[in-house]
């Protein structure tokens, strides 16, 4: 008779062997059919299972498969040995089948499902399955075994074989092995090693998995092909495979046989151990590959199933008579339990092995099972849980009168006194706290998803324990239990005997481990009913919060999905640590106590971390005694006073920091951080803080305060406690026990020094740790102008920002071509070597209370430090001794970053006051410098020096950087800290230039050990600092720089060396490779690559300064190996990867564009800004115009025709992608306007006359030598002939010729006669063929001669205030030789040329009047006419005179008032303003309107505009009266418009804020008024509720602004074309769309979009799909914005079909 379909049989057979397993151990494998069928509705037992299966069987099989199943043999559906039980300790648990085949999707695939739910239940360690038939190489099979079997939380290790060698015939594939690992085991597992069977023919997997003291073990998984001659089995395809390799006599079995025993041979002549699992399609006890596993000349291993249970196994498959399946392990690993489950329970044919053997057999030691916390029943996230617990708490504080001792404390007389107080208040709450958490809900596991269904089990299952509790004689409220019982339909609950009761609970939580595993499907379900019936009732409140739990739950699988395949890999519980002998050696630690005991003694310990900062020369000697830890001493208070006094022995770098201390003091008033917190800051504080982040050991978590935050009592109790301790001085007896969490800081590092210790301190104590620090101290730093440009940790500041400063010193060197230099110093361990001493002293200064300070430092002085590890909350613990105590501010400290940057800001000025560091002056407006001396991020420092004023030498500048960088260490190691010596190196930068090449190259100093830089550490240990190239690259803040500024590696040195763009490409190819092999959907794929991959990849793509050609190629690899995850073939277009979906592209990020409009938003932000970066872009902006030197909007000019002309920088790069994408950048403060009437750019003039690129090229460098711009700048001063000296010699190295400085040059003599030509071309004759107008300015040139007509005298003046006196030469009246020197400087208005005849005798060519100084605007008027952009004025009434404005500001009678207007529905791109400024004593009154027309209109915008014209109108005033004094009250109806304006930061507004151009105009221009400005609201459409006559001035004045601004928008025609237009000081604008739209905030999504269009046009026309005329009239924005709001693979689809391209089977 033929075999029966084998699927419908195996059904059957699970069946029958699912009821042959024990009950107990596996009942979550029973099926739920068998379950309804065998349970009715109320519970009762009906049908035997067996008579159930005979049913089943009659109605779902064929009579042959009927006689099959019933023909099995009753010992294969035994259990062969004892059944698994559940998992203990120490125990790894193989589970081995031969599956006979799995399909590859993922849904749908029962016999996937049921191998999980094997997987699961069992807790299995190590899965080996053989048969795997799955063509892994196919390109329809998507999913590898990870992915299969990859669906819980631990991590899973694969190796898998399938024959290679024929990989495109089918998706089925015969044969295949593969080995899985499970959770911790994962830890032991060796990638290196493990592996398959080399012949690429997957006839066996194998992985290694390596322990301790040199045990390592193999598990292979084999499988021996049976003779076969079909063409697709395993046999044949052996077969063909030696056949190939011309071994036509191989046969395939003893091929395998011979392979196979040789390498577990060699693997044990290693010395290691193996486990074996095979399927050897022979009989294991008789035939010859089970002999030569076990016989005693052979392998000598175990059959552990035979072994173990003492019977020999029978038939392995279910068809069969014989056992061909098999388990072996050497005799060195130790069976703790080995079965044979019966037919049908696994995934196959086959029966299924189940062995447990112990860990330290396999790798030496026990896992660890990392310790959970207890979970916390107080979660505010939970309705009324947080009103419970405040309310049982409330009661219990006020009925026990805990304030009594808040009262004692505050009244106390003694500092002990106040301290027992609190210690009683203390010890009160926590009973009070602890025991309102116990009772505020009742805790739920929550395994089970909550729906109807659900719970119906749930409770009857409670309901059945109870029973049983109730028949046991257990206390039970029998009326509740009937009540119960009555809503649950369980009908005479009593009468239910006791074994029914157990029989309906077993049926019971079957239903509950069903929904366990299928309850989300529940939930759902649930959900959507809900929804509707809240929709029926019309209650929008509920739909509401369903539809967010809805989209919560959704995100949240999603997400735990998406994070668990491609998220980042942390690093583990430390379960052990190794610590490095003296003499080198590493000693690992595996248990709790040897742990813990490392690293209390290698971290705590005495003379570690912690005690660090007792190398400070403050805590040592005489010093220790003058000031102790806390500096509350009469010499701490001489120090802030600076009375203080050195003896002859003092350390200098110490006096240096205390002479700072001394003058923040008496910049900062004295106690001036508030220590009192109230309940309002109190409770405001803790809401916005994360309930689940971790807290100290005593048990007090964040969800206590933040509950306690909605009760004003409980936020009154906490404050008053904690400012009590602060404003005495007192440190809690419960704040000084710490949990130190150990992390490793790379995972995978164990090394004890390597560790990151975060100390969790007590909530309450760190939550006033950054109220006073973090919040008061910082603002008072802020408040009084104390936060230096240098350090980027600040607020509004970010690390790109740091970076970007790095790459702007790099590029005004270059520029320059000035020898500069920069030294990496980082600190080490910064938080924690922080002496207190020090730390109080600079606190103090900086305005905080000495008691506030003595607190926070006490209780870290006395901290007894606990642990967590994967063991759990320690019991031992390490503290302080009496003689030394512990130092630091600790990392987990809310006071930390803060309490380190107070202190770098000290070293920062003790620092420059010692005269270090670098000013940067802007070359046209020398008035915008700034002094820096450094970059700062954290520990993370960079030391620049670099003399704009001097051309240095390279020695002076060695010179400099090593007394800048001695000084720095000297003074960090005055506070405590030390340098990190291997991350100190520093860049020693020169340029010279190469005539053959005809460029400027670096020097190259790195191999002169001239130029060697030593420091000490504390301990007077010297290092000598790494001295690099220019040319290699060294990452900070996460940016790859290098001060050659090349993207590309040049240094050689070592693998490590990357540039930029090397980073970047290798952190998309990560990114991709863990993509690649985790076979994710393409939804999935699409969320990562927006939300994932490109945050990482383009951090600091700010920075980077590539070519675009560079750019677009950078990623092309990487897209073209994601293409097919998200559904593109890789034969598409490559222009296509990166092209914008709304545009029918393929979406992958444009890193050219990117990079763009990171740019962009930077120049935006920063330029014209008085911040450093501000200062240095705008440097590097004037350098790069004066190098161009042919336009005032270098921006416009064409960048491939004139690129050569300029030295490559970060400017330079913008420039390049604004002139290739069509972006307009204009520039509005710079000022540099010609000086003559009818002048010219010099270069440009020479491009008329017609010169070759080259030639313009080598007279641009003469140029710049010459210090020229204009064509006056070669004139004599009437402008009519060429100044000698231009032409007869070449300027002198130090000689000045113009006011500005210009790039360094060293043109040629070749250079040199192109230049005269080209001036001889220019007048011929020496005669300007037309002269140019009068003098309009005196412009850059140095003018140093004068003439007096009366005395025909020349005068030379020099810029120290002298000059030189030149009379007629041998009475020649137009000769003149000197007469003397130094004479005080006679201001003469006339002007000469001379030229020099012979030898100090000169010749007068020609004289004229220069313009003197420029008149100041006299009037409003025409202040507002010199700023420009008249636009905003022109509606401007004025009642009265404009001095009734300084009269009004006088006596504060000002009142200022604004609005703004919107009207979408009518005039969606058109916003305007109004405003009144009027006199309330009746003096005058100012009224104006205007409108804009943005694409970023919208009222917020309107509402900015008018608080813009008011503010620029008082600076108007200021600038006409500069020492006004008074005030003036400004008025608006929007409270979030006065917030931005009123609260504006010192020196940057971030480009991401809404109307960025509108906030930094007024916070540049406006902020430094000499009045005070007052800003209220006032409430709008007050009319619209009360007569005009009950308004009050100010809502009436509002009423009519509101009125004005609408009329604004009414006078504005909207079909003009008029583009936004910039705002009056304005220092720059930004436009796309040929200047038709100008950027307000974030250029992002306009830049994008017309990036994207340039591209899409001309690959449209490329591919004939649309030529530019067609593509034009397409309505591109809506085409743009319809593609964006589709589903991505909708997206996709729309790229094909417009490209025409071939979908992908990915």
């Amino acid at each position: 008779m033929a075999a029966g379909n084998v699927d419908t049989i195996m059904t059957a057979i699970d069946r029958r062997a699912r009821r042959v397993v024990d009950a107990e151990t596996l009942r979550e494998l029973q099926r739920e059919a068998l379950i309804e069928e065998a349970i009715d509705e109320t519970g009762t037992v009906g049908e035997l299972p067996s008579a159930v299966e005979e049913r089943f069987l009659r109605e779902h099989f064929t009579r042959q498969e009927l006689e099959e199943v019933r023909a099995i043999d009753d010992d294969l559906m035994k259990v062969h040995g004892r059944a698994p039980q559940s998992k203990r300790e120490g125990v790894v648990r193989l589970l081995y089948e031969n599956i006979n085949g799995l399909n590859n999707r993922m849904s749908g695939n029962t016999k996937l499902d049921r191998g999980r739910e094997m997987l699961d239940e069992l807790e299995v360690d190590i899965a080996a399955f053989n048969e795997i038939k799955i063509n892994f190489n196919h390109k329809k099979n998507i999913n590898g075994l990870a992915q299969l079997f990859n669906g819980g939380e631990s991590e899973v290790k694969v190796i898998h074989g399938c024959n290679v060698h024929e990989g495109a015939i089918s998706r089925v594939q015969e044969g295949g092995t593969g080995v899985l690992t499970f959770g911790q085991l994962a830890e032991q597992f060796d990638h290196m090693n493990s592996g398959q069977d080399v012949t690429g023919l997957g006839r066996f997997s194998f992985s290694r998995y390596i322990g301790e003291n040199g045990i390592s073990t193999w598990v292979v998984c084999g499988y021996q092909p049976c003779k076969s001659k079909g063409p697709s089995t395993s046999y044949q395809q052996q077969r063909r495979y030696f056949i190939e390799k011309r071994q036509p006599d191989v046969k395939p079995r003893d091929k395998f046989f011979e392979d196979f025993i040789a390498l577990l041979k060699r693997w044990r002549d290693e010395g290691d151990r193996i486990i074996v699992c095979l399927d050897a399609n022979e009989n294991i006890y008789t035939k010859r590959i089970g002999r030569a596993l076990t016989e005693i000349d052979g392998l000598a291993m175990k059959e552990v199933v035979g072994d173990y249970t003492g019977k020999q196994l029978g038939a392995t498959y279910f068809r069969g008579s014989q056992p061909i399946d098999g388990v072996w392990a050497t005799k060195d690993i130790e069976v703790l339990n080995a079965c044979v489950m019966p037919v049908g329970y696994g995934m196959g044919d086959h029966r299924c092995f189940v062995v447990d053997f112990s860990l330290s057999s396999l790798v030496g030691r026990s896992l660890v099972r990392v310790k959970k916390l207890k979970a916390r029943r107080l979660n505010t996230k939970l309705p009324r849980v947080a009103e419970r617990y405040n309310q049982l708490l409330e009661q219990n504080l006020i009925r026990h009168k805990v304030d009594d001792d808040h009262r004692t404390a505050y009244l106390a007389e003694t500092k002990e006194e106040a301290r027992l107080a609190l210690a009683s208040s203390e010890e009160k709450s926590k009973q009070y706290m602890a025991h309102a958490e116990s009772k505020c809900r009742k805790i739920k596991a929550g395994r089970i998803p909550f729906s109807a269904e659900s719970v119906t089990w749930i409770k009857r299952s409670e309901v059945y324990r109870t029973l049983l509790r109730h028949h046991a004689g257990r206390k039970v409220n029998r009326g509740n239990l009937k009540r119960k019982c009555k809503k649950l339909k369980i009908l005479r609950p009593f009468n239910i005997p006791v074994v029914e009761i157990a029989a309906r609970l077993k049926a019971c939580d079957s239903k509950c481990d069903h929904f366990r595993k299928h309850g989300h499907h529940y939930r759902k379900k649930h959900l959507d009913r809900r929804l509707e019936v809240a929709k029926k009732k019309c209650d929008e409140a509920a739909e509401k919060r369903i539809l967010a739990i809805i989209k919560g739950e959704r995100d949240r699988r999603f997400w735990r999905k998406l994070n668990y395949n491609l998220g980042k890999r942390m690093g583990g519980s430390i379960r052990a640590v190794q610590v490095e002998t003296d003499g080198g050696d590493v000693v690992e630690y595996d248990t709790k106590d040897t742990v813990e005991k490392a690293i209390l003694e290698n971290i705590h310990g005495e003379g570690k971390r912690f005690y660090h900062a007792e190398e400070a020369p403050i805590c040592k000697g005489r010093l220790r005694g003058q000031f102790g830890y806390n500096a509350d001493t009469v010499a701490a208070r001489a120090v802030l006073d600076g009375t203080y006094e050195f003896s002859e022995d003092y350390h200098e770098a110490t006096n240096q920091l205390f002479e700072q201390i001394a003058k923040i003091r008496s910049l900062v008033p004295m106690n001036s951080v508030e220590t009192l917190i109230d309940e309002a800051t109190w409770a405001s504080s803790w809401r916005r803080s994360k309930e689940t982040t971790s807290s100290s050991i005593s048990g007090f978590h964040f969800g206590h305060y933040i509950a306690g935050a909605e009760s004003e009592y409980l936020s009154n109790y906490h404050a008053v406690k904690i400012s009590l301790a602060l404003m005495r001085g007192i440190s809690l007896s419960r704040w000084q026990r710490g949990l130190a969490c150990m992390l490793e800081k790379k995972a995978g590092s164990r090394l004890v020094t390597k560790l990151r210790s975060i100390l969790l301190l007590e909530a309450d104590l760190n939550k006033a740790n950054k109220i006073i620090y973090g919040n008061r101290m910082m603002n008072n730093i802020r408040k009084y102008h104390l936060m230096p440009e240098e350090i980027f940790s600040e607020k509004n500041r970010t690390a790109d920002d740091g970076a970007l400063a790095k790459i702007l010193f790099f590029d005004i060197g270059r520029q320059l071509r000035t020898p500069s230099a920069i030294a990496s110093v980082d600190a080490s361990n910064c938080y924690d070597r922080i002496a207190h001493a020090i730390a109080s002293l600079v606190f103090q200064a900086f305005g905080v209370e000495q008691s506030a300070t003595e607190s926070m430092l006490t209780t870290i002085q006395e901290m007894r430090y606990f642990l967590r590890t994967a063991y759990g909350d320690s019991k031992r613990c390490a503290n302080s001794t009496l003689e030394v105590k512990y130092q630091g501010l600790c990392q987990g400290n809310g006071a930390a970053p803060a309490g380190w940057a107070a202190i770098s800001i000290t070293i920062l000025m003790a620092h420059k006051a010692d005269g270090h560091g670098a000013t940067f002056v802007c070359p046209f407006t020398p008035s915008k410098s700034i002094d820096l001396a450094a970059i700062l991020f954290v520990d993370d420092t960079d030391i620049i020096h670099i003399n704009m004023k001097k051309r240095e030498t390279i020695n002076e500048v060695y010179s400099a950087l090593a007394a800048s960088v001695r000084s720095w260490n000297n003074l960090l190691m005055a506070t405590g800290g030390t340098l990190h010596p291997d991350k100190c190196f520093y860049y020693m930068i020169s340029y010279y230039y190469d005539e053959k090449k005809q460029l400027w190259l670096y020097e190259d100093h790195s191999d002169d050990c001239y130029f060697d830089i030593e420091l000490s550490l504390p301990d007077g240990t010297p290092f000598l600092m790494k001295h690099h190239s220019v040319e290699h690259p060294e990452t900070m803040l996460g940016v790859a720089t290098s001060p050659s500024g090349s993207c590309r590696s040049k240094c050689r040195c070592s693998e490590e060396c990357k540039g930029p763009l090397d980073v970047l490409i290798e952190k998309a190819s990560d990114c991709a490779q863990k993509v690649l092999g985790s076979k994710v959907n393409r939804r999935q794929f699409w969320t990562w690559l927006s939300a994932c991959f490109w945050p990482k990849v383009s951090f600091g793509l700010c920075c980077n300064t590539a070519a675009i050609k560079d750019l677009q190629a950078s990623l092309q690899k990487t897209y073209y190996q994601l293409m097919p995850v998200g559904g593109m073939i890789r034969t598409a277009p490559k222009e296509l990867r990166d092209l914008d979906i709304g545009f029918y592209g393929g979406g992958f990020p444009n890193v050219s564009i990117e990079c763009a409009i990171q740019q962009l938003n930077k120049l935006m932000m920063h330029y014209g800004c008085p911040s450093g970066n501000g200062i240095k872009v705008q440097v590097s902006m004037d350098l790069f115009l004066i190098e161009l030197g042919r336009a005032h909007q270098p921006f416009d000019e064409s960048f491939q025709q004139y690129q050569s002309w300029v030295t490559p920088s970060w400017v330079k790069s913008i420039w390049e992608k604004a002139d290739h994408y069509g972006y307009k950048v204009v520039l509005n403060n710079i000022d540099n306007p010609f000086p003559r009437v009818g002048d010219k750019w010099l270069m440009r003039v020479f491009e008329d006359l017609q010169f070759s690129s080259q030639e313009l090229r080598q007279l641009n460098r003469v140029r710049l030598h010459q210090q020229v711009l204009f064509l006056s700048d070669i004139l004599c001063v009437r402008g009519t002939k060429i100044d000698t000296k231009y032409k007869k010699r070449l300027r002198w190295e130090n000689e000045k010729w113009s006011k500005l400085d210009f790039p360094a040059e060293e043109p040629s003599s070749k250079d040199f006669k192109v230049w005269q030509s080209a001036l001889s071309q220019l007048a011929p004759g020496g005669l300007l063929s037309i002269r140019l107008g009068n003098w309009v300015h005196i412009g850059h040139k140095l003018q140093p001669w004068r003439y007096c007509a009366a005395s025909n005298r020349l005068f030379r003046y020099h810029d120290n205030d002298f000059m030189d006196i030149f009379p007629p030469y041998d009475n020649n009246p137009r000769r003149y030789v000197k007469d003397g020197g130094d004479y005080a400087q006679v201001q003469y208005s006339v002007a000469c040329t001379v030229e020099e005849v012979d030898p100090a005798i000169y010749r007068l060519i020609s004289h004229a009047s220069l313009p003197g100084q420029s008149v100041p605007p006299s009037t409003l008027w025409e202040v507002l006419d010199h700023w420009g952009s008249m636009w905003m004025w022109e509606d401007l009434e004025l009642t009265g005179s404009f001095e009734f404005l300084v009269e009004a500001i006088i006596d504060g009678s000002l009142v200022c008032v604004a609005d703004g207007s919107f009207i979408k529905e009518m005039y969606p791109d058109i916003c305007s303003a109004a405003f009144i400024m009027e006199c309330s004593k009746g003096r005058g009154r100012l009224i104006g309107k205007f409108s804009e027309k943005t694409l970023a209109a919208c009222a917020y915008r309107g509402e900015l505009l008018g608080l813009l014209a008011i503010h620029l109108l008082l600076l108007a005033v200021n600038k006409l009266t500069p020492t006004l004094s008074g005030s003036t009250q400004i008025y608006s109806d929007c409270l979030g418009a006065l917030h931005n304006v009123e609260n504006l930061p010192p020196h940057r507004i971030p480009s991401s804020c809404r109307h960025s151009d509108i906030l930094k105009n007024i916070m540049i221009h406006c902020r430094a008024l000499t009045f005070n400005t007052i800003f209220s609201h006032v409430s709008a459409h007050k009319l619209d509720h009360f007569a005009w006559k009950e308004l009050s001035r100010p809502e009436q004045l509002n009423e009519q602004c509101d009125s004005g601004a609408k009329m604004a928008i009414y006078d504005t025609d909207p079909n003009a074309g008029m583009a936004a237009q910039p705002l009056p000081l304005e220092p720059i604008c930004v436009y796309v769309d040929q200047g038709k739209e100008k950027m307000t905030s974030d250029t992002g999504e306009r830049v994008r979009f017309h990036g994207h269009r340039k591209l899409a046009r001309e690959i449209f026309a490329k591919r004939q799909i649309l030529l530019p005329p067609a593509f034009a009239q397409v309505d591109w924005i809506n085409v743009n914005k319809a593609l964006h709001e589709v589903p991505r693979l909708f997206q996709l689809w729309a790229c094909k079909q417009v490209h025409d391209i071939a979908g992908t089977n990915w």
